[in-house]
């Protein structure tokens, strides 16, 4: 590793160099509000981990169907996936384990807490309104599992406006029997309350999901196409009562997968229904002090046809008061009881629950900005565990800062460790970052260099029927690039790591390797060019070499994937647009013996009024 921190520390010197004598200059839409970096309201420029926001028009322009497909490559994110869409997805930010990185709908956790899983590949990218990836430790922010980082999705809410009623219907079809639509609209029921729906419909004929060349599989179901379907509902209703504001959101959607793997039993299928809704009311009730409850309630029903069914269901109260002690301190204290339930009963587990206590401080000190997180959760099973998160950021100009984290973050085992090993401990994880950040108008630059180490990692014992055990430190080091840059007509990006992660071998866990599909380096290269009416883009992902699995020793290949869009404005409320998906039809693998999504070719139109 030091190769990398000799390349960081490079970048540091040449890029403070080039830009010391800048002057200040106004920011626009790259760096935007957020709060997913402190829990409180702060500019991107000042948060002091890294934190990327991604708007609607990205999302839509990027011409991915799916969440995976739009991260793969970006912000530090790495994808492995077991097939097409709907297919069991893996998300590793910073090289942790997936079941280590939260990811959060509308504020909802979309993870089991007893099978430490998500669903986040059936999300319909047509309701989602903005993606926020925050990396690093935070459970000090939102809790148990929030290790490598947490990634949240916002769907689309409706929002007071010139006109009564806003409506916009889009319509897709491609090859392999694919297609697509999408429909939202906007009512103003009064000058205060708005309602917002969106309708999503996809549909694909697939491919196969597996290889049998390479699994070996004597079942004929395993060679046909694997089809997919999601039906998604999302409804926002806004209003203001009183001297606040308050909010309802409701999701639902049904996925129907077919998947590969002679294990279930021939031709295998799984129907996903996932629905929750939330309801938040914010309020002033004292000068300089805000307070907000919310409440959500979530049900995931997985059903196969094999005959089994799983039912998970979570309800999560959230309380908390931000307080402006000064023009330059602002402070966030907050309470959070959250309940999940399990039918049947996971290796005899059917209930958990945590109740947490945390609290949030930003202090600018003239050129400093600082920040200060804490939090302590009580869970089931494992008592008390306390996290933190300090920084400080150094703004040598008003465009150009360093910034320093220091950060800790755990996760509880899930239950089917614990039916191994009633002994087996809580993961913890330590974790320091270091860099640059440089926003201007036109120009956004990060470089930053992060060291992860883990304590107990939960590794199943080959020489002790697989039990799960806590083995030695697990590590990982490395350096993210990441910038976008405004020229004229044109628009660049580019996302890049260099890591070294490392995990006890499931072969022999006394012995430290290279974490399972996690490549040492990987990223994304953006170009868009704006001209008239016309907009074109390309987006090129790498990945350098993986390990397939901690039990085998099969490596995944090297690949680069390239996408395209292309979009017109044929009439001022009228566009029509094509996206080509996989452009070189590479034939990479996420997982050992499970295909890609093969180029895929996609044309449409899209209808505002």
């Amino acid at each position: 590793m030091k190769t990398i921190k000799f390349i960081f520390l490079v970048c540091v010197v040449l890029f403070t160099k080039s830009q010391a004598s800048e002057s200040s200059i106004a920011r626009t839409n790259l760096d935007p509000i957020t709060v997913s970096g402190s829990g409180l309201k702060q500019k991107l420029s000042k948060t002091v981990s890294a934190v990327t926001v991604f708007s609607e028009e990205e999302i839509k322009s990027s011409g991915a169907k799916s969440l995976a497909d739009f991260l793969q490559g970006r912000s530090s994110v790495e994808i492995g996936r077991n097939g097409g869409y709907g297919a069991t997805t893996s998300f590793f930010l910073r090289g942790s384990e997936s079941r280590n990185v939260l990811v959060l709908l509308n504020g909802v956790r979309l993870r089991d807490e007893l099978t430490q899983s998500s669903l986040a590949e059936n999300i319909s990218l047509d309701l989602v309104d903005r993606i926020e990836v925050i990396l690093g430790n935070i459970s000090s922010i939102y809790g148990e599992g929030a290790v490598g980082g947490v990634i949240k999705i916002f769907t689309k809410k409706g929002g007071l406006s010139d006109k009564k009623l806003t409506t916009a219907l889009k319509v897709e079809t491609g090859n392999y029997n694919s297609r697509n639509y999408s429909l939202r609209g906007s009512y103003m029921l009064t000058d205060e309350t708005n309602i917002g729906v969106s309708l999503s419909n996809f549909k694909s004929g697939g491919f196969s999901s597996t290889d049998p060349k390479q699994t070996f599989s004597l079942d004929p179901s395993d060679s046909d196409n694997d089809e997919y379907s999601n039906k998604s509902i999302n409804i926002d209703i806004s209003t203001e009562l009183g001297n606040g504001s308050g909010s309802l959101n409701y999701y639902s959607s049904q996925s129907n997968t077919m998947f590969d793997n002679s294990f279930f039993g021939s031709d295998p299928r799984q129907v996903a229904n996932q629905e929750m809704y939330n309801i938040s009311y914010k309020t002033e009730l004292l000068e300089n002090v805000t307070t907000e409850f919310s409440f959500d309630d979530s049900t995931i029903d997985l059903t196969y046809n094999y005959g089994q069914f799983f039912s998970t269901k979570q309800s999560q109260f959230n309380f908390k008061n931000s307080l402006k002690l000064s023009e330059n301190d602002e402070l966030l204290l907050g309470f959070e009881s959250r309940t999940m339930k399990r039918n049947p009963a996971s290796s005899g587990v059917t209930k958990r629950k945590s109740n947490s206590y945390y609290m949030a401080y930003l202090k600018n000190i003239d050129l400093f900005d600082i920040q200060a997180n804490l939090r302590n959760d009580s869970t089931s099973l494992f008592g008390k565990e306390t996290t933190y998160l300090l920084g400080a950021k150094y703004n040598q100009t008003e465009k150009l800062s360093y910034y320093f984290n220091k950060s800790t973050a755990f996760i509880t085992p899930n239950t089917y460790a614990i039916s191994t090993n009633a002994s087996v401990l809580p993961e913890q994880h330590d974790q320091y970052e270091l860099g640059l950040t440089f926003f201007d108008d036109l120009t956004f630059f990060r470089v930053g260099y992060f060291d992860t180490d883990t304590k107990n990692p939960i590794t199943y014992d080959p020489e002790d029927s697989y039990k799960a055990k806590n083995f030695s430190l697990m590590q990982n080091q490395g350096m993210e690039i990441q910038g976008k840059i405004y020229r004229g007509n044109h628009t660049f990006d580019y996302s890049l790591t260099f890591q070294n992660p490392r995990t006890p071998s499931g072969l022999n866990p006394k012995v430290m390797t290279q974490s399972a599909r996690r490549s040492k380096f990987y990223g994304s290269f953006g170009y868009a060019l704006t001209m008239n009416k016309y907009t074109f883009s390309l987006r090129a992902t790498v990945s350098g070499k993986r390990r397939d699995s901690d039990y085998n020793n099969i490596d995944l290949e090297k690949y680069l994937s390239v996408n395209g869009t292309l979009n017109y404005q044929f009439l001022p409320q009228v566009n029509v647009f094509a996206s080509v998906q996989n452009i070189s039809n590479s034939r990479h693998q996420l997982a050992y013996g499970y295909n890609t999504i093969p180029r895929l070719f996609m044309m449409g139109f899209k209808v505002n009024y």
